[in-house]
């Protein structure tokens, strides 16, 4: 990528992200990134090409931080604890606006585009399900939709504003989060101190 392909697209996600997609205009990321017209079509063919190749740096970014995750050798709780942070972590450095923008634009290309990533996601999830459930670390009775429409629920709850008003920090709201998911609301005997 060169400077000026770069500077257009460091433009584009900082206004994306932070209005959408709908009210960005090609001239006001032009502005942004102090190119002109001619500039961004040289690199860009349009709008929508330009929010794919955003789209696709915050979903690389995202699924590469968890596989790293994944494949470390922390236990199964911090990697259920560390699945939620990353989650919220993504969530957090991105507007409502650009997130509802993504999924209601009216262009079936991009659509399709997030189909395939959302696809992506949901293969890694399966993979790493199916590992931990044949190292015991899952019962064998939950099987994979079930276990994708639970964490579809705990993450509405976890990233509800109501929720979050209870927590002092990510990290707080995390911990609980993944221990209420492993262990239910029982308490757990001879552990020397649960909210480290």
């Amino acid at each position: 990528m060169t400077k000026k392909q770069n500077d257009i697209f460091e433009a584009a996600k900082k206004l994306f992200y932070k209005f959408g997609v709908r009210r960005v205009t090609i001239e006001d990321i032009c502005e942004e990134a102090n190119a002109s017209k001619m500039t961004f079509y040289k690199y860009f063919p349009n709008k929508i090409e330009l929010v794919k190749a955003v789209v696709d740096n915050y979903f690389s970014n995202a699924m590469e931080k968890y596989r790293e995750m994944m494949q470390s050798e922390i236990t199964a709780e911090e990697k259920i604890r560390r699945t939620f942070e990353l989650k919220l972590e993504s969530a957090m450095g991105l507007e409502m606006d650009f997130l509802a923008d993504l999924y209601k634009y009216p262009d079936d290309a991009l659509k399709e585009h997030l189909n395939v990533w959302k696809q992506r996601s949901i293969d890694l999830t399966k993979s790493w399900f199916i590992e931990m459930q044949q190292n015991g670390l899952i019962i064998k009775e939950l099987n994979f939709p079930v276990f994708m429409l639970y964490a579809d629920a705990i993450q509405s709850f976890v990233l509800n504003d109501e929720t979050m008003n209870f927590f002092g920090t990510t990290r707080e709201l995390t911990h609980t989060v993944s221990r209420l998911l492993l262990y239910g609301i029982t308490e757990r005997k001879g552990e020397e101190n649960p909210t480290e």
